[in-house]
């Protein structure tokens, strides 16, 4: 096997365990909206006290989100170099006559 197949089997892998966080974080804040409602309408401790837990839960699987998204970014520019380019010139060319006007 080249490097560049295995690069690639290794952005495979990123990414499927990347997609876990943003589908469990963006289920989960629909939970936390739910949770807060309940403790709002009815004053009730245990609904607070789920809306805590939950939120650091929800925190964790953001942050490890952001990380493993991080990584990909980096790994488009080095396994696509040639499919990234042609996209990503013309917007920095964009953004560079916008910053030296």
């Amino acid at each position: 096997m080249d490097a560049l197949l295995l690069s690639r089997m290794q952005f495979a892998a990123n990414i499927s365990f990347h997609i876990l966080f943003p589908t469990i974080s963006i289920a989960l804040g629909w939970w936390l909206v739910f949770f807060r409602w309940r403790w709002v309408r009815t004053r009730d401790e245990r609904w607070l006290l789920a809306w805590r837990y939950w939120t650091k839960i929800f925190a964790l699987t953001f942050a490890m989100g952001v990380v493993s998204g991080i990584t990909m970014s980096f790994q488009f520019g080095t396994n696509w170099k040639l499919m990234v380019m042609p996209l990503t010139t013309p917007m920095a060319n964009v953004s560079a006559k916008i910053l030296v006007q």
